[in-house]
């Protein structure tokens, strides 16, 4: 069973889902294993390997790579 979040934790977590309901489908968030936080870029410029579009913004957040 998950743990209850902090006041502080339970805010972020709902923030996300605000951004994520008004994102529009044209941008995607990508992380590479290399690096810190998350990049933003258009889908339609990613293909087949999101590693080859070119990073329109950073996101400096906490995150992992898991396999």
């Amino acid at each position: 069973m998950a743990e209850r979040f902090t006041d502080d934790e339970f805010e972020a977590v709902k923030a996300l889902h605000r951004i994520a309901r008004d994102w529009p489908a044209s941008l995607m968030l990508v992380h590479h294993a290399d690096s810190f936080g998350l990049q933003v870029k258009r889908v339609a410029d990613c293909g087949d390997n999101p590693a080859d579009a070119i990073t329109l913004a950073t996101v400096k957040i906490k995150t992992e790579s898991v396999a």
